[in-house]
């Protein structure tokens, strides 16, 4: 299950909204973390698992 497109997709919906009603300090905010990944160890996991079935 694809988890974490929806939810950065929604994050950005979220900042977009706040700065149309003016939130800027809480947009900003909300804007720094669209870089930050869900769930890091199963991206880190999966990393691994990729180069492991490479070799």
């Amino acid at each position: 299950m694809d988890v974490h497109f929806p939810l950065q997709r929604w994050r950005l919906n979220h900042v977009i909204s706040l700065e149309r009603v003016s939130q800027a300090q809480v947009a900003a905010f909300l804007r720094k973390a669209l870089g930050l990944r869900f769930f890091h160890n199963l991206y880190n996991m999966r990393t691994e698992l990729i180069y492991t079935e490479q070799e």
